[in-house]
C-alpha cells in the first residue's frame, strides 16, 4: 500500500520547489554516478538483481516506460524476471516479447490463469537467479543509477538483508511529484505504515526463508513480505538510500488505490500476525488522526499502577502542586520538585537523586506547566516503557495554537550548532507532519527533558542526568544518547498528548546556554551533522521537512 493515501500528509513541495530540486541537487548526483563508472567492468565481486515484475493488462505505453527505464541502467548485472498474470490484452505478452528479443536480460513467463500480484510474483521469483530481487511494479519506472547505487552499497556493506530508497509519484500525465524523503531504519514508524514501500530489494536467500509473498495480503503483500523479512535480520541489516530511485504511478486504477479499504484491512492483519510472531502483546488499530494507517497499543504490563511514579518540577510552588494533585487523581504516586532558576530549566541533580530513591519501576517525569490532554493511565504509560529495548517513551508537546515533534540531533541553523531541536517546531497543531510523522509512532534519536516518561532501571545503569547540563533539550538529548550506548531506545508517542502555554512551548525550544552547547559538544563529539530519522536531502538546519537542500548527495552513507 502506498504511503501517500489520501489525507496522510499536509506537506508537501510544490511542483516548482521540487523541479528546481531535481536540477540543483538530483542532476549532479546522477550525472556524477555515471561519469564514475562509465566502461567499468563488473566482476563476479558485483551482485546480480533479479527484478521481479508482475504484468497484468498493463496499457503498452506505460509498459514502454518501465522497460526503457530498466534497459537505462547504468549497472549492467541485472535480469527482469517478468510474469504476465494471463492479461486479456495480448499486445502486453507482445510487447514483452519484443523487448526479451531485444535484451536477454528480459524473460517473459505468462500464466494461463490470473493468479493476482503474489502468485505472478512468487512464479518470476522461482525464476529468478540473482543474488537479490527488486520488486518493481508494472506501471511504475526507476531512475536510471537506482540499481547501480543499490549495487554499490550491497557490495560495500557486506551483504545487507534490505535495501531501500526514497521515492517519488508520477501523475496520470507522467510528471513527478510528492516525493517521499525516507529516515533510516525505523521499527515503530514502519509498523504504522509501510513507509519501506518502492524501491525494496530483498536478499534473496531471505525471501525463499520466509515463503515468498503470500496472496490472502494481496494489495499489502509486499508490507507482509518486509514484515516477515524485518524478523530474520538485525536491524544493522536494513540500509537505507537517501536518493530517489523509484518513481511510483498515481493511477486511478492501482490495486492499492482501487480497493483502499481492503489494502488497510490486510496491512492492519499482516502487522497483527507479525506482532503475534515475535511474541509482542500488542493490539493494532487505525491511527488517531490517520485512519489509513495503524496505532500499536501496547497491552498492560504485568507491573501494577502502584510500579508507575510521577516527578513534577517547576518554579512555581503552586504550579508544581497543582500537577501533583491532578496526576494523584489519574492513580499516579506523584512528588514534586520547587527549584530556583529560569524557567523551563531542569533541575537534574535533584530529579537524579529523587529517581534513585524512587520504588517505581517507571517513572513519568514532567514540567508543572504541561497538562495532559487526557488523563494518564498509569497501565498504559507502563506498557508503552516497559519494553526490553525501550529506555524513553516521549509524549507529544502542544499548545493552543502550535505542536512539536520529537527531537533532531545534530542539525544546523543560521551559522550555530544546536544539537538538539525540535522537528517541525511551530507547526500547526492540526498539522500532520511529513507523511504523517506528527500523528504516527516512531522512533527517535532523542525527547525533551520537559516530559519524559522513564524506565527506572534504565535511567540508574546510564547514570541519569548528566551534570553541567540544565536545557530540558539537551538534558534529553544527552539522556537519549547514554542510553543508546546501552542499546536501549528513544519511543516518540503522538497519541500522549501535554499541553503548554505558548510561552512555554516557545521557552522550551530556546538555544542552551553557550556553556552548555560547549559541554554537550566535548561528551559527544561523532554527532552526525544530520540527524538519521531526518534526511539529508532536505533543507541544512531546517526542521519543518522542506526543500530544498544545500548541497547534493553524491554517495551512499558509509
Amino acid at each position: 500500500m502506498s504511503v501517500s493515501a489520501p489525507g496522510i500528509t499536509d506537506w508537501l513541495p510544490d511542483p516548482e520547489s521540487y523541479r528546481q530540486w531535481q536540477a540543483r541537487c538530483e542532476a549532479p548526483v546522477i550525472e556524477h554516478w555515471e561519469r564514475q563508472y562509465r566502461g567499468r567492468r563488473f566482476d563476479e565481486g558485483w551482485p546480480l538483481i533479479s527484478v521481479i515484475v508482475p504484468t497484468f493488462n498493463t496499457p503498452v505505453g506505460i509498459l514502454e516506460e518501465l522497460l526503457d527505464s530498466l534497459s537505462r541502467q547504468f549497472y549492467p548485472r541485472w535480469e527482469a524476471c517478468i510474469t504476465d498474470d494471463a492479461s486479456t490484452a495480448p499486445e502486453v505478452a507482445e510487447t514483452i516479447e519484443a523487448w526479451c528479443e531485444r535484451d536477454f536480460r528480459f524473460r517473459l513467463q505468462r500464466r494461463s490463469r490470473n493468479g493476482g500480484i503474489a502468485a505472478a510474483s512468487n512464479d518470476a521469483l522461482a525464476r529468478a537467479r540473482g543474488d537479490y530481487v527488486a520488486f518493481v511494479d508494472h506501471d511504475d519506472r526507476l531512475a536510471p543509477h537506482a540499481l547501480l547505487m543499490v549495487a554499490a552499497r550491497i557490495r560495500h556493506r557486506g551483504r545487507p538483508g534490505l535495501l531501500y530508497s526514497d521515492s517519488d509519484e508520477l501523475s496520470p500525465e507522467g510528471a513527478r511529484c510528492n516525493p517521499f524523503f525516507k529516515p533510516d531504519w525505523n521499527y515503530e514508524l514502519f509498523l504504522s505504515q509501510n513507509y519501506l514501500n518502492h524501491l525494496c530489494v530483498f536478499r534473496r536467500d531471505l525471501v525463499g526463508k520466509v515463503g515468498g509473498l503470500r496472496p490472502q495480503f494481496d494489495r499489502s503483500q509486499d508490507y507482509d513480505l518486509a514484515l516477515r523479512v524485518v524478523e530474520e535480520v538485525d536491524p544493522t541489516e536494513i540500509v537505507h538510500l537517501p536518493h530517489i530511485l523509484y518513481h511510483w504511478r498515481t493511477l486511478p486504477s492501482s490495486a492499492a488505490r482501487s480497493r483502499l479499504g481492503d489494502a488497510v484491512r490486510k496491512a492492519r492483519e499482516a502487522v497483527r500476525e507479525h506482532l503475534r510472531r515475535t511474541g509482542r502483546r500488542a493490539g493494532v488499530e487505525p491511527a488517531p488522526g490517520a485512519l489509513l494507517y495503524n496505532r500499536v497499543r501496547w497491552q498492560p504490563a504485568d507491573a501494577p499502577s502502584a510500579s508507575v511514579a510521577a516527578l513534577v518540577y517547576g518554579t512555581g510552588r503552586g504550579a508544581v502542586g497543582r500537577t501533583v494533585k491532578w496526576l494523584e487523581r489519574d492513580s499516579f504516586v506523584a512528588q514534586g520538585v520547587v527549584c530556583d532558576g529560569d524557567e523551563p530549566q531542569v533541575p537534574a541533580a535533584e530529579i537524579n537523586h529523587r529517581i534513585q530513591s524512587m520504588d517505581a519501576a517507571v517513572v513519568l517525569l514532567m514540567h508543572a506547566g504541561l497538562t495532559p490532554l487526557e488523563p494518564l493511565l498509569p497501565v498504559q504509560i507502563a506498557a508503552a516503557a516497559l519494553r526490553d529495548d525501550v529506555g524513553i517513551v516521549a509524549p507529544k508537546l502542544v499548545s493552543a495554537r502550535h505542536c512539536r515533534g520529537p527531537l533532531l540531533l545534530g542539525e544546523v541553523a543560521d551559522s550555530e550548532r544546536r544539537w538538539a531541536r525540535s522537528a517541525f517546531a511551530g507547526a500547526d497543531v492540526a498539522s500532520k507532519g511529513c507523511f504523517g510523522r506528527l500523528v504516527l509512532q516512531q522512533q527517535a534519536s532523542a525527547a525533551s527533558a520537559a516530559c519524559l516518561v522513564l524506565r527506572s532501571d534504565a535511567f540508574r545503569r546510564c547514570g541519569g542526568f548528566s551534570s553541567g547540563l540544565s536545557s530540558p533539550a539537551l538534558l534529553g538529548a544527552d539522556l537519549a544518547l547514554k542510553l543508546a550506548d546501552c542499546g536501549l531506545r528513544v519511543i516518540w508517542d503522538p497519541d500522549t498528548i501535554l499541553v503548554a502555554d505558548e510561552a512555554l512551548f516557545a521557552a522550551l525550544d530556546d538555544p542552551p546556554r553557550p556553556e552548555e552547547n560547549a559541554i554537550f559538544g566535548e561528551r559527544w563529539p561523532a554527532l552526525p551533522a544530520c540527524d538519521r530519522f531526518y534526511n539529508p536531502n532536505l533543507l541544512a538546519g531546517d526542521d519543518s521537512y522542506r526543500l530544498p537542500a544545500r548541497h547534493p548527495v553524491f554517495d551512499p552513507p558509509a
